[in-house]
């Protein structure tokens, strides 16, 4: 019966109800942005593998392959540079300011010794940016893996791609007149994955809108039921049963001798 009474008094208030439903989106919308300026993003990936003209996978041996692990380490790290920097920015179209890239040196610690996951949460918790761009090698095989992290997957995307670019410009400008004999090969598309930050940023609205919302409908209940409380009370007291019953405890109030 409680609950009927409870509905009939919102539906009673639409226009208050309307308001409080805008009321709770707004609350979502601003929890939403405040928890994905904490940190949320999303993250792409991209492998590569520096190889020689005559390829590993058609000769046995060829001609340099001996120092390829150490070349994709070397190559990895100008990505990092003022120069390796502006480009992928300028690829990626975002501000040069607010993109960190990583080399192999910064991370300091071998893929093959750390999860990649938890050593790009911790270059991404260090660099503090909002596009993070890590270029992995394990110097032990001249694979060359891209992770770019940026809020939202199309420009994490466009990061991963911006910098496969950017090794393969940086590759000529190191190669010079290319007599050296090497290649750079993308071994596999880019992927691109949603940091669990995401889900937990959405929960956290539609926690905050039912929340708000909830509180608003329970403030409109009582303030309405109070004044209906207050107003029967009223009516009673101006009615002529409310002036018999007025009369009635008056003269059973006991006289003073």
């Amino acid at each position: 019966m409680e609950l009927v009474t409870f509905l009939q008094l919102l539906r009673e208030r639409r226009v208050l109800v309307a308001v409080g439903v805008l009321l709770a989106v707004a609350a979502g919308l601003l929890v939403g942005r405040a928890s994905q300026d904490a940190g949320d993003t999303s993250r792409a990936s991209a492998q590569m593998v520096l190889d020689t003209k005559d390829s590993q996978l058609v000769e046995a041996a060829p001609g340099g392959a001996a120092m390829l692990p150490v070349r994709a380490f070397l190559l990895a790290d100008t990505l990092a540079t003022d120069s390796g920097r502006a480009l992928i920015a300028r690829a990626a179209g975002v501000p040069e300011k607010q993109l960190v890239v990583l080399g192999p040196s910064a991370t300091g610690v071998p893929v093959v010794d750390s999860p990649l996951v938890t050593q790009v949460a911790g270059a991404v918790s260090e660099a503090n940016a909002p596009y993070v761009v890590n270029a992995v090698v394990d110097q032990v095989t001249p694979m060359i893996l891209v992770l770019a992290n940026a809020p939202d997957g199309r420009t994490a995307s466009r990061l991963a791609i911006a910098a496969e670019g950017a090794l393969h410009s940086l590759l000529v400008q190191e190669d010079g007149r290319q007599t050296r004999g090497f290649a750079l090969r993308t071994t596999s598309a880019v992927e691109v994955t949603p940091i669990p930050g995401a889900s937990r940023r959405r929960l956290m609205m539609v926690a905050a809108a039912a929340f708000v919302f909830g509180l608003w409908c329970t403030c409109i209940v009582l303030i309405a039921g109070t004044r209906q409380r207050l107003a029967r009370q009223r009516s009673i007291e101006r009615s002529p049963v409310g002036d018999a019953l007025l009369v009635r405890d008056v003269q059973r109030e006991p006289r003073l001798q």
